[in-house]
């Protein structure tokens, strides 16, 4: 049975109107009574409509899949139906997902599951015109694995994406041909998928949920991307966020747990070879560079053993340029000369020190690649957004970053001086530097302790160290 309301808005006085019944059986009246057979059980009527699809772009646009083999479409709100089965569909195949173009009305996509019959080959249907005739676009997908959903990426025409019994499928070419997306998600049932933002999301029958972050390099994959030496795909939307400094006590190792998302713009970007070496830079909208990586910084040497377990630590972000995709995640902040390569002034758990947060605006990411023969550069624009649960003002922000990026500046003077009094003879000396750094880093942490206009105790404690630190670097 299939309801729909009579009102557009549902109200204390919405009527609720059954608007078809019998969309389980293919004929309009019930066989004769009698015994219930696999024959004739679908024409008594025991089957249940299995998935409903109103189209989002057509009003009154409906399709209903039931799990007796059964399509059905209404074009005018369920005032008539049409049987658009597809020809040679078995009896008691359940249509466990039909999905109506997000692009074009008349096509539509509809996946069905036979293992109940014992028949564990997927079936994927694909129409372009209301269901007058129906594609089977099935090829890379394999027996088991059968299938319970099917989503269409709703910013990308022709991407599709497959919840089968043992992984998760993607098409880029509208279900012509499929591949695995598999990645590091188990050999699991996957029982059904949505489409959050820039996130895929995956429900299994494991009772867990998984996330594919940011899919927005799977929206821009095409022959020219594929056909490229190297491809920087365009990032999406990054949030400004303003995190604690320290989440708690981590999990014990045997605690299943996996990952949040990195913080910050994803970048990702596709290397054909892994020959050459590559740069990436973050430019603001006075084309300014903000920050710079290179595939050639080496890593920093093992800190000496402290009190808190190297996993309660957040390693350091290093581009990478291995052939094939490689994603980068940029924290949204600036460089701090001199004191992110030292370790000096970093937080109280051992953790590296951090520029200040940039401001919401429109960056851009560019990407060099640096062969034997050759030198190309790719550049791709992005947004970063305000955390939209902040009520700073942009001049509260301004205010803010001027603050932090003068303490930067200062803590990177330190860090300077500091390494230039290395050695015993300078051991008093050192410890002024570091006890100035230390009072520099608590500035920047008040600072930067909300989005809003810094407390006077962060300019208080700026000047004071400030003026210690000029006084240190005046001496002979």
């Amino acid at each position: 049975m299939l309801c729909a309301t009579a009102a557009p808005a549902v109200t204390s006085n919405t009527q609720i109107t059954i608007i078809k019944r019998a969309l389980t059986r293919r004929d309009k009246t019930a066989a004769a009574p009698g015994p219930v057979t696999p024959d004739n059980a679908r024409e008594l009527g025991y089957g249940v409509i299995y998935t409903i699809a109103p189209s989002p772009l057509s009003a009154g646009m409906v399709w209903v899949g039931s799990d007796t083999g059964l399509i059905h479409l209404t074009r005018d709100a369920g005032k008539t139906w049409r049987n658009v089965t597809p020809a040679g569909l078995p009896a008691f195949s359940k249509v466990t997902q039909i999905e109506a173009s997000h692009f074009d009305p008349p096509v539509a996509y509809a996946a069905v599951d036979r293992h109940r019959r014992e028949d564990y080959r997927p079936y994927v249907y694909r129409t372009r015109d209301f269901g007058k005739t129906w594609t089977e676009v099935t090829e890379g997908l394999h027996e088991p694995a059968y299938l319970n959903s099917i989503k269409e990426d709703p910013k990308r025409k022709g991407l599709l994406y497959a919840a089968t019994e043992l992984d998760v499928a993607v098409s880029f070419d509208d279900g012509d041909r499929w591949q695995s997306l598999q990645l590091n998600l188990p050999a699991v049932s996957v029982r059904d998928l949505a489409i959050h933002g820039d996130d895929l999301v995956a429900a299994t029958f494991g009772r867990g949920f998984w996330i594919l972050d940011n899919i927005s390099p799977l929206r821009q994959i095409d022959p020219k991307a594929v056909a490229s030496e190297a491809f920087l795909y365009k990032p999406a939307t990054a949030v400004r966020m303003n995190p604690e400094s320290f989440f708690g006590t981590p999990f014990p190792p045997e605690e299943p747990k996996a990952k949040n998302p990195p913080e910050g713009a994803m970048i990702d970007y596709f290397l054909k070879s892994a020959d050459g070496d590559i740069t990436l830079e973050i430019l603001d909208g006075k084309n300014q560079v903000v920050r710079r990586y290179s595939s050639q910084e080496h890593a920093p040497a093992p800190a000496r053993p402290g009190a808190i377990a190297d996993s309660w630590i957040a390693p350091l972000a290093r581009l990478t340029a291995k052939a094939g995709m490689n994603r980068f995640a940029w924290d949204l902040r600036y460089a701090m000369p001199g004191v992110e390569e030292d370790g000096d002034g970093g937080d109280e758990f051992g953790g590296a020190a951090q520029g200040p947060q940039v401001l919401p605006g429109t960056y851009r990411a560019r990407l060099t690649v640096t062969g034997q023969f050759f030198q190309q550069r790719y550049t791709q624009p992005f947004k970063v957004t305000l955390d939209p649960r902040s009520t700073a003002t942009a001049l509260e922000l301004q205010k803010q970053l001027d603050l932090c990026l003068a303490i930067s500046r200062a803590m990177s003077a330190a860090a300077r001086e500091g390494r230039t009094l290395k050695g015993p003879p300078n051991a008093a000396a050192q410890a002024e530097i570091a006890a100035v750094a230390r009072l520099l880093g608590a500035a920047l942490n008040a600072a930067e302790s909300a989005d809003r206009t810094p407390p006077a105790s962060a300019y208080e404690i700026f000047q004071q160290a400030s003026r210690r630190l000029t006084a240190l670097l005046a001496r002979p």
